[in-house]
């Protein structure tokens, strides 16, 4: 079945609304459009634009949106929450493929700490990497 159809099939979604639903989820945790495309794995902004504006994700790019968020489908689609929240989904292949296991284990902590939103963190992480940014640029010798 295509996209369309199973689109169609959903009468009762409302792709504006979820649009609304999916920025200010973006906007509260500080994500820009390219970051959540980044995220989810894909390569540029414009389908999340899309989606923003009132085009309905499939089911894969739902699903990648609301593990991002630590949201429910259903709360995506709906508003409503009736349903278990999605605790994770399965990183975008490639994503993580430069990184060794400490590295990547490292992301995922700090991608969890990001995702309970308490501005302390936000801030504290914020710093760190601009620390970490300031470091890369200029190495000890």
């Amino acid at each position: 079945m295509s996209r369309k159809k199973v689109v169609n099939s959903y009468t009762h979604l409302d792709g504006v609304a979820i649009g609304v639903r999916l920025r200010s989820e973006r906007q509260r945790l500080e994500f820009t459009q390219e970051g959540v495309a980044s995220r989810i794995g894909l390569k540029s902004k414009s389908a999340i634009k899309n989606y923003e504006k009132g085009q309905v994700p499939g089911a894969e790019m739902l699903a990648r949106l609301a593990a991002l968020f630590g949201r429910s489908i259903d709360w995506l689609l709906s508003g409503r929450e009736s349903g278990e929240p999605i605790s994770r989904v399965a990183d975008p292949p490639g994503f993580y493929s430069a990184l060794d296991r400490t590295e990547r284990e490292i992301l995922r902590e700090v991608n969890e700490l990001l995702r309970r939103g308490d501005p302390g963190i936000k801030r504290h992480l914020r710093n760190q990497v601009a620390l970490l940014k300031r470091a890369a640029k200029s190495p000890v010798k």
